[in-house]
This record gives structure tokens, C-alpha cells and sequence, in this order.
């Protein structure tokens, strides 16, 4: 497959999630409701367009702050295609042609705030998601074969950060794989650092 083609699909792909509008958690909300005394949607509308704002980066940063359910549902994607440092810069002028418009969604009655995204957004969003990152293939053939079905998209998500290189003492494995960020999800046992 060429590497256009690749960066397109992956585009694609993070389009597709996005058009589909984001939850806000629990803890973006606080933050919103903390710093900004319970704001309407008008008046976050403002502050994400009043560039005097010494809040408004912080926020918009936040809020395209890739979650946990955006990291799993692109899972399949990445590992299908893998794509590497160079495709990142493709899938970055994918998503810079048209501008974006997302939807947040608020849980309580304040309904959801369309945000175009600044194009400076973009390329720290695809930063933090982490796109040439990969799992070894042995550890997700374990994971499949021995993980939990119900949650091998979010374990797979989870192993993403810190590079062990010496795995002798892990039965089945030569060499390095990522270990999850979250150490909580993985037994103690399996992490030495």
C-alpha cells in the first residue's frame, strides 16, 4: 500500500471518530466548571474565540485531548496499517485541508459546544495518539489468545508508554515490548521499573 494511502485511511479513520462529536468526562467539566464559574455554551464560545484569553490554550488543549474510547476505537486502524513517524506528517495535511468542526457533549442540560479546530491544535492531538506507536506482536497474539474479550481493546490501548528492554524474566518473551502506563492494569509482577 502506498504511504499516501495509508496517511488517507488513518485520516479518514480520526475523522470519522471525531465527526461523531465527544463526551466530555467528568473531570473536563470540573476543570471547565472550576475555572470558568459554570459557563453556558455562548460563554465558552467566547472565551475559545477571545485569543486575549490566557485560559483559552490550556482549555482548547484539554479539550483535544484524545480519551481512552478515541485511543481504542483507532486501535484496529493503527494496528492494521502501522503507521510510522513519516505518515504522521501525511495524515497531518490530510486533516489540514478542510477545517474541522467537532461536537463536545456536556452530560448535564447545557447541551454541546461546535468547535472548529484551530489548525495548531491538530498536530499535538495526533501527537498524544500516539500513532507510530505499536504493541510487539507477540504481546497482542497473548492478548488475544489469553485476554479478556470483553476488554482487549482497552488492554491494548493501555500498553502503549514505557519501553522495557530486558524481558528475560517474563516467560515467552525476547526482547522489548511497551508496558502499560497505567501500571494498575497490569499485574506487578510483569513490570521491573
Amino acid at each position: 500500500m502506498e504511504p499516501q494511502e495509508k496517511g488517507e485511511i488513518l485520516a479518514e479513520k480520526i475523522l470519522e471518530i471525531l465527526s461523531k462529536g465527544i463526551d466530555l468526562s467528568d473531570d473536563v467539566v470540573h476543570y471547565i466548571d472550576s475555572t470558568f464559574s459554570n459557563p453556558t455554551i455562548e460563554e465558552l464560545q467566547s472565551i475559545l474565540a477571545d485569543d486575549a484569553n490566557c485560559e483559552k490554550d490550556s482549555l482548547m488543549e484539554l479539550l483535544f485531548f484524545p480519551d481512552e474510547s478515541m485511543q481504542i476505537e483507532l486501535e484496529e486502524t493503527l494496528e492494521q496499517y502501522r503507521p510510522q513517524m513519516g505518515d504522521e506528517n501525511k495524515i497531518l495535511a490530510y486533516l489540514c485541508r478542510d477545517p474541522l468542526q467537532v461536537t463536545f457533549r456536556f452530560k448535564d442540560s447545557r447541551g454541546a459546544l461546535k468547535l472548529q479546530i484551530p489548525e495548531d491544535v491538530i498536530p499535538l492531538f495526533l501527537t498524544r495518539l500516539k500513532l507510530s506507536k505499536h504493541i510487539d506482536a507477540k504481546l497482542i497474539e497473548s492478548i488475544l489468545n489469553y485476554g479478556d474479550t470483553e476488554n482487549i481493546g482497552g488492554f491494548k490501548e493501555a500498553i502503549q508508554c514505557v519501553l522495557v528492554n530486558n524481558l528475560s524474566e517474563f516467560p515467552g518473551f525476547s526482547g522489548g515490548f511497551t508496558v502499560c502506563r497505567r501500571r494498575s492494569v497490569i499485574p506487578r509482577s510483569w513490570y521491573s521499573c
